[in-house]
């Protein structure tokens, strides 16, 4: 994943204009622990293009910093999340200071083609794959499933010898 830099305040006054998360970035209160989609939200921007969650804002307050939100716990806690996920996910993830307070920056990066789907573990392929359209996350279809799979064989089986028959 090649690291960039995000504009912050740029990133978060454009979702305060528009009201609302974006096909690229989320946004989590995440005050008490990481919740519970966030595995999803992994999934989908590694299916896509990648993407970028932010932890401890609110985004019915208008994308306010969260009150109560602990930056070190979930940022310890963020650690170890894309370990759940099929191939593990290793996202940059930053603790960066905004309007007088911490928030949790984490950049998901795509997931090579060859791996697709990338999915939470627990719940297998078929359930635990998802693709971010629009502000929302979507669990991938059977078909989408199958046929990320069938193109992962196909690369595979392009790298090994040809046989021909006699």
């Amino acid at each position: 994943m090649v690291n960039v830099r995000i504009d912050i305040p740029e990133l978060v006054e454009s979702l305060r204009k528009i009201g609302s998360d974006t096909q690229d970035c989320e946004v989590k209160e995440a005050v008490r622990k990481l919740p519970e989609s966030l595995p999803e939200t992994i999934s989908a921007f590694a299916n896509k293009d990648g993407g970028i969650i932010i932890l401890g804002l609110s985004e019915r307050l208008n994308f306010t910093p969260a009150e109560g939100f602990d930056a070190k716990k979930i940022f310890s806690a963020m650690m170890e999340v894309g370990d759940v996920m099929t191939p593990p996910v290793r996202m940059k993830i930053d603790m960066v200071p905004f309007e007088n307070a911490q928030i949790v920056v984490a950049q998901v990066p795509a997931v090579n083609l060859e791996e697709r789907p990338c999915y939470i573990t627990g719940k297998g392929a078929y359930v635990g794959s998802f693709v971010r359209t629009g502000d929302g996350d979507r669990r991938l279809t059977r078909y989408a499933v199958a046929r990320f799979k069938a193109m992962r064989g196909s690369l595979n089986t392009t790298l090994s010898p040809c046989w021909t028959r006699p």
